[in-house]
């Protein structure tokens, strides 16, 4: 490789880097999830939301254990996890840049496509999440490289790191099991001649003994062998999936990615190794359909896909332009530079748009939100005392020791197996075209939920307000504020998500034993409100404005 390339990459690195600080405000709730399961595993606790009560409900094994390995090593964690986000983000982009290498032949061919995802809006706000998405997304990509090195070198070192590699993805993510398997369909095509015998010998074997022992693991520590997000995430049916087509739909149609996503199909038909690589775009498409897409903002799992779509695209205007007279500067490759010119524009506009920039303040809304909300039941919450809420990560961070029961299933059993056997996703149903399927679907969960409520008989609710914008609600809810009702039936009980958490806050039922104890507004329109079922009456918290 030319000293000149390599430098220009190491700048352009050195930029993706700096420039994900526009989104330094922004980290994701579920990053506290992470936290405060790592603070159980260090306090010795275990892999535990709750002392006791044994739920996978962390996305990322490892992810989790690196996290605990900063509580045990006095870090800030919350700080360590977006360091280590964007650690993740910049490695990403040099296996990406390594790939781009092996397969786009022409000096200087590699430069679109890396730019592109340089500053592809979502990569850099990912970056700054403290999830496990930009690692993965690393170690996915990482493998492709090393697969492809064996098949041209033969060298031991490659083998051996894709072996690694596909061990860490199967530990980071339940989706590393299925590209650790299509590593291993690599090496079975094209193995380095002569030893085709590894991926029997050596490959499958460290593969099915990871496999083996995470399998063992989690259904001896949580009787299962699937993570519980499965049960919380995956109930829907056919309404999810038009959820994910929905989502999908909506994906294709910014920064240009129904050009690439169209443009690197034709590679699949090459009878070439690189349509391995293609073959990840339109097999995670798939996925991500099935999965119902992501309630999390700008596509977050679909982004492991976009670099094999950029790939993709180059890689098939590249072969078009080996057909042209004129071998420095074929018209079809300025077609393509055209093509990153006008996409890292559209990149580069979406930057500045306002969906975006409503992220870059994301931690310090969080941190008033529910660090005030979780600091609240902290101080208040007394042995024996139950909460519930649907914001898992920083109020629960901010409670350590508490008992409390995430109503959205991610680290409640209980609460996932009704979410999953009566269907009822609630995001998916507003896809379900059969008023009566809705309705069955609905009912089945609320009942569920109804029991659920009266075992917990929890003492405090952290419910989630949604105002609409530009109505007048604010006007009424900071009244609300200056004068606490006797019961949340006051005003709040029809603003409620989740049609009043499931059906268990309604004007007709519970609403009027509980009380309104402290309010914080995440934003103008999102307030978080935390309920007492009262023994004694409690002063409002101070609120500090937006």
């Amino acid at each position: 490789m030319k000293r000149p390339e390599t430098s220009a990459f190491l700048i352009l690195a050195a930029w993706f880097a700096y420039d994900s600080f526009f989104f330094r405000g922004f980290i994701q709730d579920d990053a506290y999830i992470f936290a405060r399961y790592a603070r159980h595993i260090a306090s010795g606790d275990g892999f535990v939301y709750n002392a006791g009560e044994y739920a996978e409900g962390a996305t990322s094994l490892l992810w989790t254990l690196f996290a605990a390995l900063a509580v045990k090593a006095g870090a800030d964690v919350p700080l360590f996890l977006k360091t280590a986000s964007l650690a993740g983000a910049v490695l990403w982009l040099c296996a990406f840049f390594l790939v781009c290498r092996q397969w786009l032949a022409r000096p200087w061919q590699w430069l679109p496509p890396v730019a592109l995802f340089a500053f592809y809006p979502a990569f850099s706000m990912w970056s700054q999440a403290g999830l496990e998405v930009c690692f993965f997304g690393f170690l996915l990509t990482a493998g492709f490289y090393l697969a492809e090195a064996w098949h041209r070198e033969g060298d031991r070192k490659h083998l051996a790191g894709l072996c690694a590699t596909a061990a860490l993805l199967i530990l980071t993510r339940p989706e590393g099991l299925p590209v650790a398997a299509l590593y291993g369909v690599y090496l079975f095509l094209y193995p380095y001649p002569g030893k085709k015998d590894r991926v029997f010998r050596v490959y499958l074997p460290v593969a099915a003994l990871t496999l083996a022992g995470l399998l063992a693991f989690r259904y001896s520590y949580f009787g299962d062998f699937v993570p519980n997000t499965y049960y919380a995430k995956s109930g829907g049916g056919y309404p999810l999936r038009r959820l994910g087509l929905a989502q999908l739909h909506v994906f294709l149609l910014t920064n240009l990615n129904i050009v690439f996503f169209t443009l690197c199909l034709p590679v699949l038909f090459m009878r070439r190794r690189i349509r391995l690589l293609v073959a990840v775009v339109p097999l995670w498409a798939a996925y991500y359909v099935n999965a119902g897409g992501d309630i999390l903002p700008q596509h977050r799992l679909l982004l492991p896909a976009v670099p094999f779509m950029l790939l993709g695209t180059f890689y098939f205007f590249e072969r078009l332009g080996d057909g042209y007279s004129n071998p420095r500067v074929p018209q079809v490759l300025r077609a393509g530079t055209a093509l990153a010119a006008l996409a890292l524009v559209s990149a580069y506009r979406d930057y500045r748009d306002t969906r975006l920039l409503s992220f870059t303040g994301v931690e310090s809304a969080l941190e008033r939100a529910h660090g005030g909300t979780g600091r609240y039941l902290d101080s208040h919450m007394k042995p024996g005392d139950t909460a519930i809420l649907t914001d898992a990560g920083m109020t629960a961070y901010y409670a350590p020791g508490k008992h409390l029961v995430d109503w959205l299933g991610l680290c409640d059993k209980r609460t996932a197996r009704i979410l999953y056997t009566s269907g009822y996703n609630p995001w998916a149903m507003f896809y379900c075209t059969d008023p009566a399927e809705a309705e069955r679907r609905k009912t089945a969960c609320f009942q569920g939920m109804a029991h659920y409520f009266e075992e917990l008989a929890p003492r405090y609710a952290v419910l989630n307000i949604i105002l609409k914008e530009g109505s007048g609600e604010l006007d009424e809810m900071l009244r609300f504020y200056r004068h606490l009702p006797d019961t949340l039936n006051d005003f709040v009980t029809d603003r409620i998500s989740f049609d009043g958490y499931f059906g268990i806050f309604t004007r007709e039922n519970r609403a009027g034993y509980y009380r309104p104890v402290s309010l914080i507004p995440y934003n103008p329109t999102f307030w978080i409100l935390v309920a007492e079922r009262p023994v004694m009456k409690k002063p409002l918290e101070g609120m500090k404005g937006f």
